[in-house]
């Protein structure tokens, strides 16, 4: 499974469920408007792919293609916090924990999952869904 194919499993999940749901995109485009190319700022980098609200909380799901793609991106955040580098390797992924802390330090909920039944345990983890 592609991390695209994850995200739709779990946005449609979530709209079957009728929680409200969108993809987020992230980081700059290029566009080109009379010949200059301009960029145009998406959410912040690193802002996590979906954004649902569920039972009245806000949370935001990183979307991976699979498990061993989760633990890869634990991994990398380990490895920054021990030494304090970024490296192209893990930037993507400092930047996502780091929006992932901004969130949960507003009062939002942060799950990171490569599929639905994922997200619908770290839902009832939460305390946000029941069975």
């Amino acid at each position: 499974m592609t991390e695209s194919d994850a995200q739709k499993q779990i946005l449609d999940w979530l709209k079957l469920k009728g929680f409200y749901c969108l993809r987020i995109n992230s980081g700059n485009i290029a566009q080109s408007y009379h010949g200059d190319t301009r960029y145009i700022q998406l959410a912040p980098r690193g802002t996590p792919d979906v954004f649902c609200i569920v039972n009245g909380c806000p949370v935001f799901i990183e979307v991976k293609k699979d498990e061993k793609a989760i633990n890869q991106w634990k991994k990398q955040w380990e490895n920054f916090q021990k030494t304090a580098r970024v490296t192209p390797y893990n930037q993507r992924s400092v930047d996502q924990h780091k929006q992932m802390n901004k969130i949960r330090e507003a009062g939002g909920f942060t799950i990171v999952a490569c599929d639905a039944k994922m997200v619908e345990d770290d839902l009832i983890a939460l305390s946000i869904l029941t069975r």
